[in-house]
């Protein structure tokens, strides 16, 4: 009963298994095992059954003359199944390590194009900031140093396009102021 509960775990896995083959060499591998495996188990049980019915010398002939012979192939083919399912496995290692890597150095470039990408978008943020900032104090300068000859040019609709616009307005409104002051010295001093 010990047997026939392994022999049916046996063919199970064996089906299992079976499922799991995917070439052609694979399947005549796997074919050449199992007919192997069954021309073993044919005088595998003529044996149990003369040793089960008390012919245990018939059962040992059976055994050297057949048995044994017929595990030879079957041992073979079995370790031809485990050898192809290894190289199988490594080939299946090896590519997936190729895709590792590859999927490694596609995240490297990728990193390092977002970081370039990063970067010159910093160094035009900043132009586009830093650019109107220096205008705006050259002109505030040049009006420090009594220059009102100036104005500055508005460039965006943004903060610093409406801080140059109030600039500008600014040294108008000192223009009028130094204008009138100008006049009205004038006017005392007739």
């Amino acid at each position: 009963q010990e047997i026939q509960a392994l022999r049916s775990r046996n063919a199970g896995l064996l089906t299992q298994y079976e499922k799991t083959i995917l070439t052609s060499q694979d399947r005549e591998s796997f074919e050449r095992w199992n007919a192997a495996r069954n021309s073993y188990l044919t005088v595998f049980n003529e044996v149990l059954r003369l040793s089960s019915n008390s012919r245990k010398a018939a059962a040992m002939e059976l055994a050297r003359a057949q048995m044994f012979p017929a595990f030879k192939p079957y041992a073979e083919a079995m370790n031809t199944e485990v050898a192809q399912n290894k190289q199988s496995g490594d080939q299946s290692v090896t590519a997936i390590q190729d895709l590792i890597t590859a999927t490694q150095a596609g995240i490297f470039v990728g990193t390092g194009i977002a970081l370039l990408l990063a970067i010159g978008i910093s160094v035009l943020v900043v132009r586009t900031i830093t650019s109107p900032l220096s205008n705006a104090v050259s002109l505030v300068d040049q009006v420090a140093d009594g220059d009102l000859t100036r104005t500055g040019t508005v460039t965006s609709e943004d903060e610093l396009g409406r801080m140059q616009a109030a600039l500008n307005r600014m040294i108008e409104s000192l223009r009028t102021t130094v204008g009138h002051v100008s006049a009205a010295a004038s006017n005392v001093a007739n």
